[in-house]
C-alpha cells in the first residue's frame, strides 16, 4: 500500500471479503424468486440500474457520476461473462411487490459467492436484504465456503452480512492513478 502511495496512487476503494462462518435459518413466507429467464434481461438491469443509482459502494456511485445506464450495462455483462448461471439471477419479490435482486456465483467446485445484491431504494429499511442474502445462501448450499464483499463504508450491508452468518477474513484495496 505504502509504495502504491508513495508513486502517486490513491487508495480509490476498500471492500471488506466475508466469508459465511455459521448458516442461519428463517421463514421465506410472502417472499418468491424469479430468474432472469423468467422476467427478461431489460427488466433485470432496469432493476440493477435503479438499485446501484442510490448505492453506498464507492464503485457505483463513481460509476453513476459518469454514466448510470452504461455503467450498469458494464457491470452486467462483466458478471454475465464470469459464471452465468441463470437460475442464480434472481428478482426478489414481497407479497408481490419488487423489493431487490440477487446473483450468486460458482467460483470453484468449493466456493460459491453472492456477487450483487440490493434493495430498491424505496424498500430499504424493512431488512429484506436478510432474506436476499439467506436465499442466495440456499442457492450455494452445496458449496463447502461461501463469500461475499462490500464496501467498507456500506455499514448497512456489513451489518446485514453479519446478522447471517459472515465474518470478514480480508480487505481489497483498489488504487487508481491519474493518467495525463
Amino acid at each position: 500500500i505504502q509504495i502504491l502511495l508513495a508513486f502517486n496512487f490513491t487508495n480509490f476503494q476498500t471492500k471488506i471479503n466475508l466469508v459465511l462462518q455459521k448458516k442461519i435459518f428463517t421463514n421465506m413466507m410472502g417472499f418468491k424468486f424469479k430468474s432472469i429467464n423468467s422476467v427478461g434481461e431489460e427488466i433485470f438491469l432496469k432493476t440493477m440500474q435503479e438499485i446501484s443509482s442510490n448505492s453506498l459502494d464507492r464503485e457505483d456511485i463513481e460509476y453513476q457520476k459518469m454514466d448510470s445506464k452504461n455503467s450498469s450495462l458494464d457491470y452486467f455483462k462483466e458478471l454475465k461473462a464470469q459464471n452465468f448461471v441463470p437460475r442464480f439471477w434472481e428478482l426478489a419479490y414481497f407479497k408481490n411487490d419488487l423489493v431487490g435482486l440477487i446473483i450468486s456465483q460458482i467460483e470453484n467446485d468449493d466456493t460459491g459467492s453472492i456477487s450483487y445484491i440490493g434493495i430498491l431504494p424505496k424498500m430499504r429499511g424493512e431488512k429484506y436484504i436478510d432474506k436476499l442474502i439467506l436465499h442466495s445462501i440456499d442457492n450455494l448450499d452445496n458449496k463447502k465456503r461461501i463469500i461475499a464483499e462490500t464496501d467498507i463504508n456500506n455499514n448497512p450491508m456489513i451489518k446485514a452480512f453479519s446478522r447471517n452468518g459472515f465474518v470478514e477474513y480480508d480487505k481489497t484495496h483498489i488504487f487508481k492513478k491519474k493518467l495525463i
